[in-house]
């Protein structure tokens, strides 16, 4: 009885990770469009970045424990990241890009405005 409803349940939360994403990367092209109509481009961003920067960050912790050959539980129960210099450089180069490429995406050029 209780399995009927768990399944449709944890299918419906796993699917909202992607529905969120998608629907902030719409709602971002809209507000761009909308010549100033439409507002909320913090939120939209936000949405839109929020799952894949997780995944992201899920990826570098456990690669990073991969390369200081810590295994997840270990790493968990200790409540310490071991990073190596190249994990720390990768990381740091990854978040640059990232912001790289939201500020390119919002044409906002050193995260600043366009001023109207």
């Amino acid at each position: 009885m209780a399995l009927i409803l768990i399944v449709p349940l944890l299918l419906l939360g796993f699917s909202s990770v992607f529905g969120t994403t998608i629907l902030g990367f719409v709602s971002i092209s809209h507000i761009r469009n909308s010549a100033g109509r439409l507002y909320g481009m913090g939120l939209a961003l936000f949405d839109a970045l929020l799952f894949p920067l997780l995944a992201l960050d899920v990826a570098i912790i456990v690669g990073s424990l991969f390369l200081s050959q810590v295994s997840p539980v270990q790493g968990v129960l200790i409540g310490l990241l071991p990073l190596t210099p190249g994990s720390r450089l990768a990381f740091v180069l990854l978040l640059a890009g990232t912001l790289r490429i939201v500020l390119d995406f919002l044409d906002c050029p050193l995260g600043m405005a366009k001023s109207k």
